[in-house]
Formats: structure tokens, sequence, C-alpha cells
């Protein structure tokens, strides 16, 4: 075995500097190239099966609804299972990971997204509560639905969402919808971004923690908590905390103080609270509002070259991984002597033409890789009868 695998780093090496143009372009980025991905697709699928204890049906499953969703998508195949993976790190559950497989790829298409983080923060959205591909597909509908609301980066401050709100119970599709809003209009707020997330920031802290809690009852005899003793939402806060200030900064400025201070009182503009509420109520989401964008993000060049390269990975997957694993069964048939006989042939023969490409060849009639080094069939190991070994 570590002749074959000696053999297929040196055709490894002999592809990477190989000129694709003396090939054409062959289903996607060249033949040659989709051949020598197949080995680490391949082992990537393994160390995935091996980590999550999934069954061959499972990984089979798995790496078919990858290959379907990216092709969709025109998402490169190995981006998707890197996400996947990140997926299956958080939840450990192959369900819901083959079920939410489109919602990450359009996470990553239609926002920007990088595949680990798209992975990772589905999984964490799953493990919050969101079960359904439709729960989670709402909410990034919401999120897309929001970039028409404020100004600033969206997928910045949606990666920055999980670690704004850790010290906050708000889980529900309105409560987060309420808090991306509020981080949009922030970023209207302010000029710099990082004064808009220090100003959320110091909010959020002031109205969930146990300081806050207590110094905005004492200064302004504001309740952050309902009758059931849940925090209440973002806007009902801001509402309930420029009432009781009156609007006035004198007094606000008894709870908050610097860039929080002036982003509670831009909220003292009624209409700025109106735009809050109506920005996350789930009824104003834009349902397909994500697939839509990416949609549009992938119709593009890049895309189209994207979903060729794909489905030349997947022709070399089908064709050749098989006729690959025969080479290695065949090459390991041999034995100790034969194996010193004919190991200068075999390297010689991978190194010629590439392992997988050798191994179609070896195989394409049924036979073993002994009788083709031996020269069956005009084999590289061909030699005159007479020079045959006994």
């Amino acid at each position: 075995m570590r002749l074959f695998s000696g053999a297929v780093t040196g055709a490894n090496s002999i592809l990477d500097k190989f000129d694709n143009k003396l090939v054409g372009f062959v289903t996607g980025g060249g033949l040659a190239m989709a051949t020598k991905r197949v080995a680490e697709h391949q082992q990537a699928m393994v160390e995935l099966g091996t980590q999550y204890n999934l069954t061959a049906d499972q990984m089979n499953a798995l790496d078919a609804q990858i290959t379907r969703v990216a092709g969709n998508r025109k998402l490169s195949s190995s981006e998707l299972m890197q996400a996947a993976n990140a997926f299956l790190l958080q939840t450990n559950n192959y369900d819901a990971t083959v079920a939410q497989l489109d919602n990450i790829a359009s996470l990553i298409t239609g926002v920007g997204t990088q595949s680990e983080v798209a992975g990772t923060k589905l999984g964490a959205m799953f493990n919050s509560g969101y079960k359904s591909p439709e729960e989670i597909r709402k909410w990034l509908d919401g999120v897309i639905t929001l970039s028409q609301v404020g100004t600033g980066d969206i997928k910045t401050q949606l990666d920055a969402l999980p670690s704004m709100g850790k010290s906050t119970p708000w889980k529900s599709l309105e409560d987060q919808m309420q808090m991306m809003a509020l981080m949009r209009i922030a970023s209207q707020e302010f000029d710099d971004p990082a004064q808009a997330s220090a100003a959320v920031q110091g909010f959020f802290d002031a109205v969930s923690t146990k300081d806050g809690e207590k110094l905005l009852k004492s200064r302004g005899g504001v309740n952050t908590r309902g009758k059931d003793g849940q925090l209440k939402s973002p806007a009902d806060l801001l509402a309930e905390i420029v009432k009781a200030g009156y609007g006035k900064e004198k007094n606000l400025s008894q709870a908050f103080s610097g860039d929080t201070l002036k982003l509670v009182m831009a909220f003292a503009d009624p209409q700025k609270q109106t735009q809050l509420r109506d920005a996350a109520n789930p009824a104003n989401i834009r349902d397909g509002f994500l697939d839509e964008k990416a949609t549009q993000n992938v119709q593009t060049f890049n895309g189209a070259m994207t979903s060729l390269a794909n489905a030349g990975e997947r022709f070399a997957q089908l064709k050749l991984a098989k006729p690959v694993q025969d080479l290695a069964d065949a090459i390991n048939d041999l034995s100790p002597e034969e194996l010193d006989k004919y190991a200068e042939t075999i390297e010689k023969a991978a190194y010629a033409i590439g392992a997988a490409v050798a191994a179609r060849y070896a195989w394409r009639g049924g036979n073993k890789i002994l009788n083709f080094v031996k020269g069956g069939k005009g084999g590289p190991g061909a030699v005159p009868p007479e020079a045959m070994p006994d």
C-alpha cells in the first residue's frame, strides 16, 4: 500500500504541473484536475463518517445531498462539506444536517458568510430551538429583509449577533429581528461601525445584567421584566425607558452614557420606535427573499464555472473512485515476491499516466493488476515472452 501511496503522490505531482490546455477543457476544470480531487474528497468523507460514526449508507446519502445542493446553489461542494462538518460539530445530528444543507448553502451564497461560520451559526440556531428547515429559513429571510432597514454590512452584523446578545435570553424570531434591526439603525446613527456596535452592546448589557436592571429600576422606575419574569423585548424596553426619562438627556444620562446614551436618545423620536417594531415584525418578513438573493448572487460567470467544476468533480468521483480502489486492492493481492518483481513497473505506470487513469486502463478488461504489469494486452510491463519470469 505504501507503493501505491507513493505512486499516487508522484502522479499528483505530475497532475499539479499538467497543462490542461493539452487535454482541453473537460467536464469543468480539466479531467486531470478532477481526478486528482477524487482522493481528497473520498478521504474527507471517510474522516467525516469516522468522526460522527456514520454508516456507509449515511455517508453516501450525505455525499449525494451535498453534491445536489452545491450544484443547485452554484457552490463548491468542498465548501458545503466544510459547512456540513461545522453543523455536525455543533449538533451531532445527521438528519438535521441533511435537512439543513440548503439553508446553509443559501446563507453562504446569499449573505456571503464563510462556510464554517455558516455551519456553526445554523447549528447553534438548531440547538437554541429552531429545529425545522422552515423555521430557520424564515429567520434567514428576516435577516435579508432587514437589509432594507438602516445601514451597515449585514454579514458583519449577523456574525456579531450571537456575541452581542449572549447575555440576553432573546431567542424568539421577533426578538432576534429586533436585535438585528437595532444594530442596523444604530449603524445609521453613527459614522463609525465600532461606535454603533459599542452603543448596541451597551444597551443590551444595561437591560439584561443584574446591575443594569437595578439601576434602571432605582433611577427610572423601569421594570425590565414582565409579569412572567422574562426580559421584555428590545423595542418594549426602549419605549419604556424613553418614556420614563421623558425623552430628556439629563434624565436618561442617569442610566446611560456615551454612545449608548446617544442611541437611546435617538429613540425619543416615535418614528424611530415605529421603524424598529415594523422592521422586526414577522408579518413583514419577505418570504423567499434569501433564495432570491442567493440566486441573484450566483448568476455570474464565476457561478457558472463553479457549477461546471462541480460537474467535473462529481464525474470523477462516480467514474474513477472505484477503479482507484480496485487498483489498490489489486496491488494488495500481490505476494511480497510479486510486489518486488513488479514494483518498478507499477510505479512507472502510475507516474506515467496517473494512478486513476492507470486504474481505468488496467481494469477495462476486468484483469488483475498482475496481468497488467506482466504485459498482458500491451500493458506498460510488456516484455518478450523469453524474458518473462518463471
